[in-house]
């Protein structure tokens, strides 16, 4: 399963345990998540995938439109 951090839960680093050292950011996604530290996360599914397929933004564009 797969993990990203809740969107009011700040980046943090862990500073000890098998984990120490590495940096958790909002918006990426996690395959393996701190012992301890669950409550910050939130699992990603199929329909909260945002942060692993982040829109291009030619895709958010509408195409232009001009009086011929």
């Amino acid at each position: 399963m797969s993990y990203k951090l809740k969107t009011n839960v700040e980046n943090f680093e862990v500073v000890d345990g098998p984990f120490a050292g590495r940096k958790f950011v909002g918006g990426q996604v996690y395959e393996e998540i701190p012992p301890g530290e669950e409550r910050k996360f939130e699992p990603v599914t199929p329909g909260n995938n945002q942060a692993r397929t982040p829109k291009k933004s030619s895709e958010n564009t509408k195409p232009e439109v001009t009086d011929a």
